[in-house]
């Protein structure tokens, strides 16, 4: 294949790709939210306002993201609004996992779930590697929480880290070939 046309026409198709799989992601951030807050409703807990305030801000998280995807000038910035919804989740997670100690069990495989999902982004390793910053959410948990079983699950965090970066720069490059040899 003669010259870069290709790796331009493949950089903004995966932009375009980029911008579709986070608006779903949103879309189902915000449904799985608000089932958060039904399931924290129905069960009538004594923290209940308490839990219900990190739904609501996993809502308005995701519903803020949704609607930036299609402000035109954030058009060019797909990466970064990615991983600004990618951290902010992060950080919703992190905070509600310290605040309320009943939910401190499904930590580390409700960070490694978000890690994993956004492989799905297409968004490139290097983007991948700043979304690895589940493992400082999981260590600011792990920090701040003082059960000393909690930390035995960082080796599945951290290697959950390094198996989505991989991962993630292996699909681009079949993404890349596969593109290229259409092209």
């Amino acid at each position: 294949m003669q010259g870069p046309g290709w790796r331009i026409l493949y950089r903004e198709e995966r932009d375009r790709l980029l911008v579709s799989r986070l608006r779903w992601a949103s879309g189902l951030a915000t449904v799985g939210a608000m089932f958060l807050a039904v399931q924290i409703t129905l069960s009538k807990g004594d923290d209940e306002a308490f839990r219900l305030i990190f739904a609501l801000d996993y809502v308005v998280v995701s519903v803020a993201t949704l609607f930036a995807s299609w402000v035109t000038s954030l058009r060019r910035r797909e990466v970064a609004l990615t991983l600004g919804f990618d951290v902010a989740l992060l950080a919703v997670m992190a905070m509600s996992f310290h605040a309320t100690r009943t939910d401190l069990a499904a930590a580390p495989s409700s960070l490694v779930a978000t890690m994993l999902g956004t492989t799905l982004f297409s968004w490139g390793a290097w983007a991948q590697g700043a979304a690895a910053a589940t493992v400082v959410a999981y260590l600011a948990v792990l920090v701040t929480t003082p059960d000393p079983s909690f930390a035995a699950s960082f080796d599945l965090v951290l290697s959950a880290a390094v198996v989505s970066v991989v991962s993630t720069r292996l699909i681009d490059g079949y993404r890349a070939t596969s593109f290229e040899r259409t092209w």
